[in-house]
């Protein structure tokens, strides 16, 4: 279980997908770049991507999530054709359910099981093959997936997503997730990035990447995570009081679900004292903090922030977290640490 789970609230993330995919032909003309408008759910603190699917094709906003191997809707705007269990896209999806169905006459439809990632509620859903228009912005071109895989859930699998979603746009790192489909179909390499904000954001794929983005691996497993050496506030490193051969910070796992990042206890009151400390000392005016926040301040000109930065592989790789991205303005007159105590 990683130490931090981060939500990428202002950041610029590049993610790199390592699974291979054979079910799409790559057209003879495709876009050089994607860039998929991303909205904030107030609320919910979640973000929505648009899509259309279907025939004719139909809007339906979908809740980003980069834990989710696939994508899942309740299909209202469109029922497409169920896809059969022996068939390759269903062996791409890995279905459980097909195993034993396996020396069937007729192959059943093939079905996977889907969670919700707000509720954690799971039920099974048809996987479907369908088309699906990516509108690359409010009023400009759009890109077209003809063979777009995903499934149908039933509608009490939306309980807790954002007002009006219609499912989930799962961008997890599987054969059959959002990144993987888009990357083969437009013949990009795989890999894609994501910034989100407090308002809007975007996820991007294509070819004109930033050659001077600084990269490092992704763990192996089935979500976003990566090595965590250490932590810095203003440029002074933490201590958890263990030796230097014990990793004291194990890793960060990226999430777009959780509205706030968390840091397991041990970490979090280390952390929180650090960052006190280091707020105060550039004239910040400790407040009451207000619930869920463990530290809170009061908002106004005098003062600035602490950067954090989360050290990767060595000193030179690093997360920066500047000034205000870490902070989460409650009202008018108080901003608190953006940072929670996850147990």
């Amino acid at each position: 279980m990683a130490s931090v789970l981060i939500h990428p609230l202002l950041f610029f993330f590049l993610l790199l997908l390592h699974t291979s995919f054979s079910l799409l032909q790559t057209p003879e003309e495709f876009p050089p770049s994607i860039l998929l408008p991303l909205s904030k759910d107030r609320p919910s603190g979640q973000h929505l991507a648009r899509i259309h699917h279907g025939n004719p094709p139909g809007p339906a906003q979908l809740v980003l999530d980069l834990g989710s191997p696939s994508v899942w809707t309740d299909c209202a705007s469109s029922r497409p054709t169920s896809l059969p269990c022996r068939s390759i896209q269903c062996s791409a999806a890995t279905s459980a359910s097909c195993r034993a169905a396996s020396s069937a006459v007729a192959p059943p439809p093939c079905t996977l099981s889907l969670q919700n990632p707000v509720t954690g509620e799971s039920a099974t859903g048809e996987l479907v093959e369908d088309g699906v228009v990516l509108a690359l912005d409010d009023e400009g071109p759009i890109a077209t997936v003809d063979q777009f895989l995903m499934s149908c859930a039933p509608s009490v699998l939306l309980k807790g997503l954002a007002s009006g979603a219609r499912g989930v746009l799962g961008c997890g790192r599987a054969r059959i997730g959002a990144p993987e489909q888009i990357c083969h179909s437009f013949g990009y390499s795989k890999k894609f990035s994501l910034c989100l904000s407090s308002s809007n954001g975007m996820i991007f794929s294509g070819e004109n990447f930033s050659k001077s983005l600084i990269y490092t691996p992704l763990l192996n497993g089935d979500d976003y995570s990566i090595n965590l050496k250490a932590i810095q506030i203003q440029s002074k490193k933490l201590s958890l009081g263990l030796p230097d051969k014990i990793s004291q910070f194990g890793s960060i796992k990226v999430s777009t679900i959780s509205q706030y990042s968390t840091m397991k206890s041990e970490i979090y009151r280390v952390f929180l004292r650090a960052f006190t400390v280091a707020a105060e000392s550039q004239n910040l005016s400790l407040v009451q903090p207000i619930a869920p926040f463990g530290a809170c301040f009061r908002s106004g000109p005098s003062g600035s922030v602490p950067v954090i930065d989360l050290l990767l592989q060595s000193e030179i790789v690093k997360w920066r977290i500047h000034g205000h991205n870490s902070m989460v303005k409650v009202n008018d007159d108080v901003m608190c640490l953006g940072f929670l105590d996850g147990g």
